[in-house]
């Protein structure tokens, strides 16, 4: 029997619990593309969503729910290729801990230092593309790619400097190349203008969370830093949403120089990166502080800045 279903066109998804969802929806919604979707099903069996007679893909309520709690497992730490089992237990929704959740993070940190000795770049952005595909960007960067640098990476030694630039070179190759494909007409409504504020050329964290944006829906203007008159500058030749100062990397001037935007744009001024705590005494209220970890930064824009409504659609489905 067929039937049509009109998908919601508001922010939040409807409480029917037998509406159906595109798949676009479900990725603007969660934050999860597509592409990832669509591996959580087909190779590890976490999703089993219905399917129009053209093949395209269709989310009931209880999907949306599953996904959200596999974000959740995943950003605690739990591979992906355990989760089937996990998600089978009855009390998979709990918060308590399960066993190896830390051991997952440290594994893959392991495969990685492996490969970086012996500098190993096609290995590592081979790797980045497939664990992206499986992992929320922002949970990898949260819990490998900063441990990678803050902790294991800090030697001043030629060989651990040496694996320290490579790791950098592929983290911005991976972010560039996410920000070049995004939708680049995408009107101000969904536009940032991220500066980070690291002296000099942009950092692989900054390029990162700037390209993780774009993922959930966001259009980055991604810079290095700007002096204040050619940050005022830019913003009255393109005009933006907002403007998000990333800093993880301590320089003398920054809080003066955040706390004379946040003054003096017009439009909104946000910050966000390692330094959040450091700078929060000395940075005005009008400053909106979004978070040390990229999962807090997303979490943070989605709940105040959510996107505009993606348009009604309407699909024709069989139902099982």
């Amino acid at each position: 029997m067929s039937v049509l279903i009109e998908t919601p066109s508001t922010g939040a998804l409807s409480t029917d619990s037998d509406a159906h969802i595109p798949i676009r929806e479900v990725s603007r919604v969660t934050g999860v593309n597509s592409v990832t979707l669509r591996a959580w099903e087909r190779r590890y069996g976490l999703l089993k969503p219905l399917r129009t007679p053209k093949g395209h893909r269709l989310y009931r309520r209880a999907d949306i729910e599953r996904i959200q709690t596999i974000q959740s497992w995943l950003a605690r730490g739990v591979s992906v290729g355990k989760l089937r089992d996990l998600l089978g237990q009855a009390a998979w929704a709990g918060q308590g801990e399960t066993p190896g959740q830390a051991a997952d993070w440290r594994e893959l940190i392991d495969q990685w230092l492996g490969d970086l000795r012996q500098l190993r770049r096609a290995k590592l952005k081979g790797r980045l593309r497939d664990q992206s595909a499986l992992y929320p960007l922002e949970a990898l960067t949260d819990g490998l790619f900063m441990p990678l640098l803050y902790q294991h990476l800090i030697d001043g030694a030629y060989d651990i400097s040496a694996q320290r630039v490579a790791l950098q070179q592929v983290l911005r190759e991976h972010a560039h190349g996410l920000l070049l494909r995004q939708r680049q007409e995408r009107d101000e409504s969904s536009r940032l203008l991220f500066i980070d504020l690291q002296s000099g050329r942009a950092g692989p964290l900054a390029a990162m969370l700037a390209g993780t944006l774009t993922l959930h829906g966001y259009s980055v203007d991604f810079s290095e830093r700007l002096t204040r008159d050619e940050c005022i500058y830019t913003l009255a030749q393109r005009p933006c949403r907002g403007l998000l100062l990333y800093g993880d990397q301590h320089e003398a001037d920054s809080p003066h120089y955040v706390a004379h935007l946040a003054e003096h744009l017009s439009v909104p001024v946000m910050f966000a990166g390692q330094l959040t705590g450091l700078y929060r005494s000395q940075l005005p209220e009008s400053c909106q502080l979004l978070g040390q970890t990229h999962r807090e930064v997303v979490a943070a824009l989605r709940t105040q800045w959510p996107l505009p409504n993606v348009p009604v659609t309407t699909k024709e489905i069989t139902k099982p």
